[in-house]
């Protein structure tokens, strides 16, 4: 019995390991920019937010992106992931306040910089 209780904790543990990972790719048009000191807020075409936090170590590295194009990115669905209810509004600093449809986030630290066509 002991064994067979073994065996279910570490499948468990197994199965968790892989399920957390709710990384995924979007194809979005991004045309507005938002940035403060730590982030960039890209908006897209449909109101969707992608949130990227900018990268420190490596200042110079910069993803290009052109304002009305679409491009591709690596999310985690953050307000998919909230429990209680959501009004759907980011708060980006004590004066700005944006609403949008869905919001997504970059996985890891990632410069962008973002240019008119």
């Amino acid at each position: 019995m002991k064994n067979v209780i073994g065996l279910l904790i570490i499948g468990l543990l197994c199965f968790s390991c892989h399920s957390h990972h709710l990384e995924f790719t979007i194809k979005r048009t991004i045309v507005k920019v938002y940035e403060n000191d730590t982030v960039k807020i890209l908006v897209a075409d449909n109101n969707d937010f992608i949130e990227a936090f900018k990268d420190y170590n490596n200042p110079e590295k910069c993803r290009n992106i052109l304002l009305g194009k679409k491009t591709k990115f690596r999310v985690v669905p953050v307000s998919d992931l909230s429990t209680h209810k959501n009004n759907f509004i980011y708060i980006f600093n004590d004066s700005t306040y944006l609403k949008y449809n869905r919001y997504f986030g970059i996985y890891n630290f990632q410069n962008y910089c973002a240019k008119s066509k």
